[in-house]
């Protein structure tokens, strides 16, 4: 397992980021498409050009494609297969699908798909649809380009995974053909594409480039997009939508005639004011001009009947894109549009795409219950990480999910507080003030580790946990442990510069999680301790309990003081001596864990003195023995001082009967586990 990751000089991403210009993504595709939706099919028919340059090393003969919406097409799909049995079935017209229907190579004149097969890479299932595989007329060379006319059709499906339709609304993710990641291997002499098939748990990868899409729907339906809307034409009854953006690798829409648009500009020169740039550039140990952002337009769609949402959207948005620019860099792009689902769409919402995010609001939610906040927060942070920072969802989704969840965290605490407040909801409507239970941001996490068994390590393909609860608590729950854990080692100023540097470093790549334990161990000045990366490389978590503690008077010293022999007999004769003073303690402490990390018992006596013991090795139990004062108590800490365990259940234990900690998991920890998955839904 490894524990160092090639320790980087600080200096050497000082030079990545001093200067105030980002790093340029490089040119890899370019889409210039045109859809016409019909809101009563559902359907999308698409037609354009597809750009693509090989920006490997080695000739590309082939190309791969996703075709995301083919895992709605029927049951045998792999996403359907791999659905719980608890989840939501399709009725027959509620199926989506994507069907490419030409693609041909500009000059060429003969269609690509003569040739073209479906195939699935991950488990080899034939009636999976969902990767099409094209083979080239003859090879792509390095740094040569390709351009191809394609046109396709797609329906949505009832709202069921991100995209759908219903009464009206209708969410277009991963709605095109979209070509997978060529990327080098072998040593760069070879190139292969990582283009998976589309899972029932895990999210998306593609390479950055340029979308211009006009979206032509019928008059009267408010569009929502990737990207500035550069035109807009009206005629026949039908209005078309322009949308263009740059270095991004997704385009997402959505329409809906019931939506309202509101619109706000977040002010660079207000929210990263010089007071706030200085202070933040101080603390990352960088300038001031480098945090110089740009304004950005803010837009909100809802539908009427929700407007109860509006200012808590617009509060919480402007306060993550100021925060989240501070800790990672200025938001590059001129619109930011969140998008809130009308009730029955709930399935599309709490998720991320290149400058459109989908979130949720509850209505009648109290100011002190974090919804919208928290899931706009988490999409806004996205942006970030997944958006700016391309990383792999598939093959190391907590990259993304972890290091958002992180943020969103820090982010919250700092603007609305670490207390929250949760209701149980009947029928959708929190059930407030009547069961308000408060608790902290950071609980979330613990709830998440409690929900579900430590069966699956944090870096794996998405597709390879358990099921879904194994998922949330290796990408997001641990990894945020893993970032609390580095913030008490080193401090919040080392871990925050870390992540800077890395997130900018970074901007418009496809890093891996070594490139993030480098740049964390490049601030830290050496490598992390095993016990801290290790819960990303294997299961089983760690806990170590106090099991046993005993706290006895001392009992007299009956029995036999000598044996002799006298004339042939042995002689034995009694003790005589009073009883000493004090109590014997025993303590018994179990490693219930798969991992280990230095950890000290302190045991505290009814005189006030605290006795330490080291807890070293990788055994499964320790005793340890005391003779004099009454123990009260016996507790684990890190050798950082720090209370251990991810469930922090199990750590103390009191001579006296305690029924507390069995309390505070179940009516508490537990009460946390099912108002966090109910109302924090949206963040999956």
């Amino acid at each position: 397992m490894p524990t160092m990751f090639g320790l980087v000089p600080t200096a050497l991403f000082a030079l990545s980021v001093s200067n105030p210009t980002l790093p340029e993504p490089p040119p890899v595709v370019e889409y210039e498409l045109e859809v016409r939706v019909e809101p009563d099919t559902r359907r999308l028919h698409g037609s354009g050009t597809l750009r693509f340059r090989n920006s490997t090393k080695a000739p590309a003969d082939r190309l791969c494609f996703h075709l995301y919406l083919n895992a709605f097409r029927n049951e045998a799909s792999t996403f359907m297969r791999e659905l719980s049995v608890e989840a939501p079935r399709l009725e027959l017209d509620e199926h989506g699908f994507v069907e490419l229907l030409s693609l041909e190579e500009e000059g060429a004149g003969s269609d690509l798909l003569a040739n073209a097969r479906y195939i699935s890479p991950d488990d080899g299932r034939p009636e999976d649809r969902t990767v099409l595989e094209v083979p080239l007329k003859s090879p792509l060379d390095p740094g040569a380009d390709i351009e191809l006319e394609l046109s396709f059709v797609s329906q949505l499906p009832k709202p069921v995974a991100r995209a759908g339709a219903i009464g009206g609304f209708m969410m277009a993710a991963q709605w095109y053909p979209k070509l997978g990641v060529l990327e080098p291997a072998a040593g760069g002499t070879e190139a292969r594409w990582s283009c998976h098939q589309y899972h029932a748990i895990g999210e998306f990868f593609a390479p950055f480039g340029r979308y211009r899409v006009t979206i032509d729907v019928p008059d009267g339906h408010e569009v929502g997009a990737t990207g500035p809307r550069v035109e807009m034409k009206t005629s026949s009854g039908r209005t078309r939508h322009v949308h263009q953006q740059d270095k991004v690798h997704d385009f997402a829409f959505v329409v809906d005639p019931r939506l309202e648009r509101h619109e706000r500009r977040f002010e660079a020169t207000r929210e990263l004011s010089e007071a706030r740039r200085s202070s933040a550039a101080a603390h990352l140990g960088i300038e001031a001009e480098v945090l110089r952002g740009s304004d950005v337009k803010v837009i909100l769609l809802i539908r009427p009947e929700r407007r109860f949402a509006i200012e808590r959207y617009f509060t919480a948005a402007f306060h993550a894109l100021r925060e989240l620019s501070l800790r990672f860099g200025p938001y590059p792009y001129s619109t930011l549009t969140v998008v809130d689902p009308p009730p029955g769409a709930g399935e599309t919402g709490g998720m991320e795409y290149p400058t459109l995010i989908t979130a949720g609001a509850r209505f009648g939610a109290p100011a002190s219950m974090p919804v919208p906040e928290s899931v706009t927060i988490h999409e806004i942070g996205h942006q970030f990480f997944y958006g700016l920072v391309g990383t792999n969802e598939v093959q190391e989704a907590w990259l993304d999910e972890g290091l958002t969840s992180y943020a969103t965290l820090r982010v919250y605490e700092q603007t609305y507080g670490r207390t929250l407040r949760f209701a149980p909801s009947l029928f959708g409507v929190p059930l407030s003030p009547w069961f308000v239970h408060p608790f902290e941001f950071r609980e979330i996490e613990l709830a998440r580790l409690l929900s579900a068994p430590d069966q699956d390590p944090t870096i794996q393909p998405s597709w390879m946990f358990r099921d879904l609860r194994s998922y949330r608590v290796g990408v997001y729950a641990r990894p945020v442990r893993f970032f609390m854990r580095l913030e008490q080692l080193y401090g919040a100023k080392t871990l925050d510069r870390a992540l800077y540097r890395y997130a900018v470093a970074h901007r418009y790549g496809a890093p891996r999680s070594a490139d993030l334990l480098r740049a964390i161990e490049a601030e830290a000045h050496g490598p992390l301790p095993e016990w801290v990366t290790e819960p990303l490389f294997r299961p089983g978590g760690f806990e170590l309990a106090v099991s046993e503690l005993v706290s006895r008077p001392v009992p007299e010293p009956r029995g036999i003081a000598e044996v002799r022999l006298e004339a042939d007999r042995v002689v034995t004769s009694a003790r005589t001596s009073t009883r000493a003073p004090g109590f014997f303690t025993t303590v018994v402490v179990e490693r219930r864990g798969e991992m280990m990390r230095p950890a000290e018992l302190l045991l505290t006596l009814e005189d006030g003195a605290v006795l330490r013991h080291k807890i070293k090795g990788r055994r499964r139990w320790w005793r340890f023995e005391h003779q004099g004062p009454r123990a009260v108590k016996a507790e684990l800490f890190g050798a950082d001082n720090d209370p251990l365990n991810q469930t922090q259940i199990h750590r103390a234990r009191r001579l006296e009967a305690e029924h507390r900690p069995a309390f505070v998991f179940a009516g508490h920890s537990g009460y946390v586990v099912g108002l966090i998955l109910d109302a924090l839904r949206f963040l999956l």
